[in-house]
């Protein structure tokens, strides 16, 4: 009959995580349990074993790396899935009814690049468009550091947007003469896509939080043990 790990012991799994430099709660469950799955099965396979001999056969097994290795190919595989979605939920604002909402944008930009000077129309959009972005990443700072009390690879992974937020103030930078030289209608659709995008990523934040709540409901402050 195969043993079963004792709540201390699982506890024991945990810190022995931390201690090998894995910070991410999200991480630590999966390790935690393909940890005390092998060990189990050691503990079967082998009579004369105990948890402190199968728990140091089965992490030899990871490699001179321990669980870095692991920690990385999470990471990618989380970034590489969010922005996914990111780009999912972007292709969806070309669909109504939210479509509507990049019309309202277009024409907003295009009524003022009628009136205005170009290079001054760019400027102001570009400066929008990242106090918004910057607005949006703020707030997320804010509302993690107030609900949650563990990281979660599934959250860290979002700050690789951040970088996202200053493209409109780049394209300023370097291309702001050569933006502002063009069509009107293509100034106001560069303008507009950026604005999309970066409403995308809100929409992107929020189902990724919800997402980490639903599944790892032990990382957020509100979590009430029954």
């Amino acid at each position: 009959m195969k043993k079963e790990l004792t709540g201390e012991q699982i506890a024991q799994l945990f810190e022995f995580t931390r201690k090998h430099y894995v910070e991410f709660y999200d991480v630590q469950v999966e390790l935690v349990d393909h940890l005390a799955s092998s060990i189990e099965t050691d503990l079967e396979l082998n009579t004369a074993s105990n948890f402190d001999i199968a728990l140091s056969n089965v992490f030899g097994s990871f490699g001179i790396f321990g669980f870095g290795d692991v920690i990385e190919q999470k990471a990618k595989a989380v970034w590489r899935n969010q922005w996914k979605l990111w780009f999912k939920i972007f292709k969806s604002q070309f669909k109504f009814p939210a479509l509507l909402s990049g019309i309202c944008i277009w024409l907003s930009l295009f009524t003022l690049l009628s009136f205005f000077n170009s290079y001054g129309v760019c400027l102001l959009a570009s400066v929008s468009l990242f106090i918004l972005s910057l607005s949006y990443l703020i707030n997320e700072h804010y509302l993690l550091k107030r609900t949650m009390n563990k990281k979660l690879i599934l959250i860290n992974q979002r700050y690789t947007y951040i970088s996202f937020s200053y493209l409109p103030l780049y394209l300023m930078q370097f291309s702001g003469n050569w933006i502002a030289s063009q069509n009107q209608l293509l100034i106001a659709s560069i303008f507009t896509l950026l604005g999309l995008l970066i409403l995308s990523y809100r929409s992107t934040s929020k189902i990724v939080f919800n997402e980490a709540r639903e599944l790892y409901p032990e990382a957020f402050k509100d979590y009430a043990v029954s």
